[in-house]
């Protein structure tokens, strides 16, 4: 247990017992887990233990009892309060109090073979084995791709246009493979009149009047589409 008591002895967790996390509160639920214990030690000395091991549970109601609202942390970019309901606190916090790297493990002479998959560094990494790590600070450094199916996920979900540009949803005018000074603008028609019937500023006076459209269009309307 070295490496892991280490990396929480130098984490953000070092002020927060093992028992607050690990056991579950009340004199008899401590009590009964000195069993628990005890068959550690027991194996410890009798077996050859390699780890990681599987997880140890930690239910959301221990993170809760000191995170009272993970809703409400919207940090540098990342929403709690739009991912509360993907999974449980541990999914996506595994690593959380026990940052564990897996050169850690094997200088201690205890890392199981074949647990450290391509691409990962610490225990607890989730790893899809291919894309670019979030780079949204204090986020796990994991691929997108290890919780979001990419094909699915939206554009916008993680590029913002810039202010006053047209629309929000990047794939309506631009393609992965298309450079954006070739971006194509297909308008929507309007009833029974194509767009070019009638001036922009008839549906667009705001617009117009930030010089959006005329900033590309010279004050005429798109010719594509």
């Amino acid at each position: 247990m070295t490496p892991y008591y280490s990396a929480w002895v130098n984490g953000g967790h070092s002020d927060t017992s093992c028992i607050s996390c690990h056991v579950a509160p009340g004199v008899v639920a401590r009590l009964s887990h000195k069993l628990v214990a005890l068959r550690e030690v027991w194996d410890h000395f009798t077996t050859d233990p390699g780890f990681p091991m599987n997880a140890a549970e930690v239910p959301d109601e221990r993170c809760t009892s000191c995170h009272e609202d993970p809703t409400a942390w919207d940090v540098n970019g990342f929403s709690h309060e739009l991912h509360v309901d993907a999974g449980t606190c541990q999914h996506c916090h595994a690593a959380t109090a026990h940052t564990v790297a897996f050169a850690a493990l094997d200088t201690a002479g205890i890392l199981a073979p074949g647990t450290q998959g391509p691409g990962t560094t610490y225990v607890g990494q989730i790893d899809a084995g291919q894309g670019t790590p979030s780079a949204i600070p204090r986020h796990p450094a994991v691929p997108c791709s290890g919780c979001h199916p990419m094909a699915e996920v939206e554009c916008s979900a993680c590029h913002r246009a810039p202010a006053d540009h047209y629309g929000t949803e990047c794939s309506t005018c631009h393609l992965p493979d298309t450079p954006f000074a070739q971006a194509i603008f297909t308008h929507p028609r309007v009833g029974e009149h194509t767009y070019r019937s009638f001036p922009c500023a008839d549906c667009h006076p705001e617009s117009l009047a930030k010089t959006t459209c005329t900033k590309c269009h010279e004050g005429g309307a798109p010719s594509d589409g």
